[in-house]
């Protein structure tokens, strides 16, 4: 069965379901994780971003992810890849305009 993954709650609890810890609250606590962008791709699967900051001494950085349906999460380009959440969203848009369907994983080499 396909989920479609309209919302980060319902990724979460795919996630779960899936035995994954990506985002469980000692996960999100350790790295100061916070999803700030959503965008549901036509065929289920999702884009996102994510915050991170290790402690008050180190700045914000921000990734850009992919959601698969059956819970995994990739990093799509290097962790920490983007200096603030402008230009990560510029990034997920870009993603999105390339994404071509459920055959094609778009990569850092493919969409940067």
């Amino acid at each position: 069965m396909t989920t479609m993954l309209t919302s980060p709650t319902k990724f979460k609890k795919v996630c779960r379901a899936a035995g994954s810890h990506w985002f469980s609250p000692a996960t999100m606590r350790f790295f100061n994780t916070e999803v700030l962008t959503w965008r549901m791709l036509p065929d289920g699967h999702a884009l996102f971003v994510t915050s991170e900051r290790y402690s008050l001494s180190h700045e914000r950085r921000y990734s850009l992810r992919f959601a698969h349906q059956d819970g995994r999460v990739e990093t799509l380009g290097p962790f920490g890849a983007y200096a603030t959440i402008e230009d990560a969203n510029a990034g997920l848009a870009r993603c999105f305009d390339l994404y071509n369907g459920p055959e094609t994983i778009i990569s850092h080499r493919e969409a940067f």
